[in-house]
């Protein structure tokens, strides 16, 4: 039986920004994520201001075609959002340093992830125009947590061990991931005497919350191998067995 080799566009990133050229911007997966997608059969390829991962597949004498390899289990894509045009940042950077909370890890970044706020992967994905593309199994998904990026779509990276002091009155440190699924909760106690806590986290990003402290409630993003990462931004794909490869999602990031 004779097999042809085919790849098909899984996913892909677009960021647009009002002043931003053709090549202002550069998605490219992390080492980890190389790994991840060449395990599962996915290849990488950039194009300016974005990028695409398509699928390996064979096709069958019969016309039809299966996937090679795919995405069997949970697995994290991590890819870096890197501003190539410094001369933009001034203008892409949505936040002042009053924004920034006491504690803001090692670094700020934009954070973006392709998952609910209830935990789903990929949910409510939107048609495009007639016009803005005629592929019939192409869906659209906004990564920002408004129409446009913004301060709500800042986290900070963190390393994956480390020391944190409490500020006063606070009694409670709640950390909670924010990937796919129902994991529970890590809770640090806090005590007058003792607000030294050691944070022990796996790679993955999390909301942080205090209770009986006046600051709002943080994402963190701890990955020790993203501290040495000079990017802009963070995306976090998830996908796993329930994987739909007869469609095609494009990834929005609209400044």
């Amino acid at each position: 039986m004779k097999v042809d080799w085919q790849y098909d566009v899984l996913f892909s990133f677009l960021v647009e920004h009002s002043r931003a050229g053709e090549n202002d911007f550069q998605v490219i997966p992390t080492p980890a994520c190389r790994t991840a997608l060449s395990q599962a059969g996915l290849l990488f390829k950039a194009f300016p201001n974005g990028g695409l991962v398509a699928v390996e597949k064979r096709r069958q004498a019969d016309g039809s075609s299966r996937v090679a390899r795919g995405v069997r289990s949970l697995t994290r894509f991590t890819f870096l959002l890197v501003l190539k045009n410094p001369t933009l940042l001034s203008e892409t950077i949505p936040f002042n340093t009053a924004d920034l909370p006491a504690f803001s890890g090692r670094r700020r970044v934009l954070f973006f992830d392709n998952v609910s706020a209830s935990r789903e992967i990929d949910t409510a994905l939107e048609r495009p125009s007639e016009e803005e593309s005629e592929l019939a199994n192409l869906r659209i998904k906004s990564m920002s947590a408004t129409e446009w990026v913004s301060k709500d779509d800042l986290a900070s990276i963190v390393p994956e061990r480390f020391e944190l002091l409490m500020e006063p009155g606070v009694s409670q440190l709640r950390v909670e991931s924010l990937a796919p699924g129902t994991a529970a909760a890590q809770i640090f106690s806090v005590t007058p005497q003792n607000r030294q806590l050691t944070l022990p986290l796996a790679a993955g990003c999390f909301r942080a919350t205090r209770s009986g402290g006046t600051g709002a409630a943080e994402k963190w993003v701890a990955d020790d191998a993203l501290l040495r990462e000079n990017a802009l931004g963070i995306i976090d794909i998830y996908k796993d067995g329930r994987i739909n490869y007869e469609q095609t999602i494009r990834y929005d990031i609209l400044f």
